[in-house]
This record gives C-alpha cells, structure tokens and sequence, in this order.
C-alpha cells in the first residue's frame, strides 16, 4: 500500500444519530486520508434535525449535522450523495444536507433540489489532471425530479449523454454508482453490464457501493470497476458479522494514460465504535476473498451464482407481492409463515408488467401517482 493516493473513495458512512457527534476515523485511516489529494465518501444518512420521514419501505436514516464538519476537520474533501437515503426526510433533509456541508467546504455530488441540479457532474483539478465526478443511484424513493429534491437516478442512456457532454472537455471522468443486491459480494448481470459498457463510452473508473459487502474488481481496457467497496463506518445494532464490518477504499492514482486503482482494506471494530485500515487480523483472508470475486466476476460464474440466489429468494418475493402493510409483512417473516406460491394467472400479469419495458413505465407511473394520492 502506498502512502498517498490521488484519489480516495469510499464507501457508506451512516453514524448512529443516537450517539453524540465524534470522529471515528482510526490513525492510520487518519494518515492516509489526509496524505491523499482528494478524499471522497458515499454520505448515506441526511444531515437534518428538521423535516419528516417520507412514506417508503425499508428504514429512514438521519444524522446529526455536526458530521459536516468532522468530515471536513477528518480530512475529507467531497461527500457523494446519490443514494437510497439521501430522500429520507424529503426536500429539507437534502437541502439541509446540501447547505451544511457546503457551508462546512466540503463539495457535494449526486443530490439537488431538482433533477438537473442532481445530474450536475462535480469538476476538480486533481493534480496536473482535470476529473469530472459523475454520481448516480438505482431508482428507490430518494430521486430527485423536476419539483422534487433529491438523488440523481441512473439511466444507462442519460449517463451515455453525461460522458458525451465531458469529453473533451476534462482530462479524467470518474462513475461512482450506488446500487445492487444488498448483502451480496456479487454484481448482478444487468449491473455488470451496464457499467463496462460505460468504460467503453467513455468513463477512466467506476466505483460502486451500496450493497454494504464488498466486493471485486475488473479491468477493461486499462479501466477499472470495483463492483463493491462494503462499509466505511455504518454502526448497526445486531450486525456483528464480518461482512458487515469489513469495507474496502478504492485507492485510485491518475496517471497520463490511465488510471489505476488498488483496493485497501478498512474495518470497525466490534462494537462499531470507529474503523480504521487494516493491515493484520483479517487482512489477509479479505484480500484472498478479494481475488477470488475478482476472478469469479471476470471468468462467468456470476450467472450461475445469481441462479442460485434467485431460487432461494423465491418464497421472500412472493410474501412481500402479497403484504398488505409493513407491520404484517415483519409478522410473517418473524413467524416464517412465507407464502410458497403465486397463482399462475398472478404470475403472468407481474411478469409482463415487469419484464416488458413499455409496461413497466406504465405500471411505475399509475403507482406513483396512487402514491402521490396517498400521501395527501
């Protein structure tokens, strides 16, 4: 590992809000963020006291304004913001966010007060070299639209027209994605392939998180793809295991022709107090891990891993198709009452509003109207 990296990016940072506001960074995560010319971090929770949390599934996060500055104090230079939680407390947790950490000098991507505001790239003079940071996430609740703040959605066709309108005007352009199966160390298919198509259009590096494993990496071209960085510090109650625990940074140097990227290990510690680099313990188990996802991703065993996963989440997908509210469908998972079949007639109608395009757009637009009309 060297001393310094041009550019550093890292993975989920979402502190406990119950906890009073601290630095958790380790020594010697501490010397190398502070060596390194740019540090950049996936900042999964809103800075917001204020605003209330929208209707979606799954947890609403919101953290203690204060972590702009320790961000700021800490060493890092960006916070990256076009994730699932960014939305969590709607328009004022993103533009509470926005202001405290601008206000704070750290610079922001990925999240507006509006879709085009979202979509702006970030441009820095990173040494001699001049990069462009492009930020997307998969569509969930948090994406910002023409009245709506939020997180800049990808779409493989809008990012094509994104690297199209950098090109030539900078010298370097960095994807950073959030998305994927979460707990998986695996990217899915349609995943994989939507990003190696955006190193053949244009981008130098892509770096993706969100899956809270980490995960490997691939080189196209001279072009590298980590498909996973896992956790920077994201404290937990009841994750203890060392998937959870463990994230990788992506340690990236710019060179004229290229740039290169090398992954380097972080961890918190047990009771997820702070984390830091490792270089013991662990260490080596991980990056054996690492090559392994590394050569599975590249040699074809991701179809037959997905295969299998999607088998087993059979009963999973069908339970949450039939819940009819959060509450019952905790309920039947607590109680492993998981509903084992769809009628076939059910089964045809979810699968041709899904898997056609033309019928999914119609189904996401009457959904989110119902949900706008809900939500009244």
């Amino acid at each position: 590992m060297k001393d310094s990296y041009d550019l550093l990016i890292g993975g989920d940072f979402a502190p406990d809000c119950r906890v009073e506001p601290f630095n958790p960074f380790g020594p010697r995560l501490s010397r190398l963020v502070n060596l390194s010319v740019y540090t950049i971090i996936n900042l999964e929770s809103p800075l917001t006291d204020r605003g209330k949390a929208i209707s979606k599934t799954g947890r609403s996060f919101r953290t203690s304004p204060h972590y702009a500055k320790i961000l700021k104090q800490a060493g890092v230079d960006c916070v990256c913001l076009a994730n699932n939680h960014i939305r969590d407390y709607g328009d004022q947790g993103v533009t509470d966010t926005i202001s405290y950490c601008r206000d704070a000098g750290l610079d922001v991507v990925g999240a507006g007060r509006s879709r085009s505001e979202a979509s702006l790239p970030l441009i820095k003079q990173i040494g001699t070299q001049q990069v462009a940071f492009l930020n997307y996430c998969e569509k969930e609740f948090s994406i910002a639209d023409d009245c709506q703040a939020g997180a800049n959605r990808f779409d493989l066709i809008d990012a094509c027209h994104d690297l199209s309108n950098l090109r030539g005007r900078v010298d370097r352009i960095i994807v950073i994605y959030h998305g994927g199966l979460e707990y998986h160390h695996y990217p899915t298919l349609e995943m994989r392939k939507a990003l190696l198509f955006l190193l053949e259009y244009g981008a130098d590096a892509i770096v993706t998180h969100h899956t809270h494993a980490y995960s490997g990496m691939e080189i196209l071209q001279g072009k590298p793809v980590c498909y996973g960085l896992g956790n920077l510090f994201f404290p937990a109650k009841g994750k203890t295991n060392t998937s959870w625990l463990t994230g990788t940074i992506a340690g990236l140097t710019i060179e004229y022709e290229r740039v290169e990227c090398a992954l380097l290990v972080t961890g918190m510690d047990n009771d997820m107090q702070g984390v830091d680099l490792l270089s013991h313990g662990n260490y080596d188990k991980v990056m054996d891990h690492l090559a392994k996802l590394s050569g599975d991703i590249a040699n074809g065993t991701l179809e037959k891993y997905w295969s299998g996963m999607y088998n087993s989440m059979k009963y999973d997908v069908v339970t949450g198709f039939a819940a009819t509210s959060k509450t019952t469908l905790k309920l039947r998972k607590r109680l492993g009452l998981k509903i084992k079949r769809l009628s076939k007639y059910r089964t045809n109608i979810w699968l041709n509003s899904l898997r056609c395009s033309s019928h999914r757009e119609k189904m996401i637009s009457v959904l989110e109207l119902i949900q706008r009309e809900q939500e009244r």
